[in-house]
Order: C-alpha cells, then sequence, then structure tokens
C-alpha cells in the first residue's frame, strides 16, 4: 500500500512541475 502512496504522490508531483492539458485534474488543481 506504501508503493501506490508513493507512486501516486510522484504522479501529483509531476502534474504539478509540468500541467497537461489532457488531465482536467490538473487545471482544477491550479
Amino acid at each position: 500500500m506504501r508503493s501506490l502512496g508513493e507512486r501516486f504522490n510522484k504522479l501529483r508531483a509531476k502534474v504539478d512541475i509540468s500541467p497537461t492539458n489532457d488531465d482536467p485534474r490538473s487545471i482544477a488543481h491550479d
């Protein structure tokens, strides 16, 4: 389970660094 959380965090960090228009969540987060 810890691995999943870490992976999710990394994914979120990637989105924060380079937001993609394809991901509506990225826009919402911004």
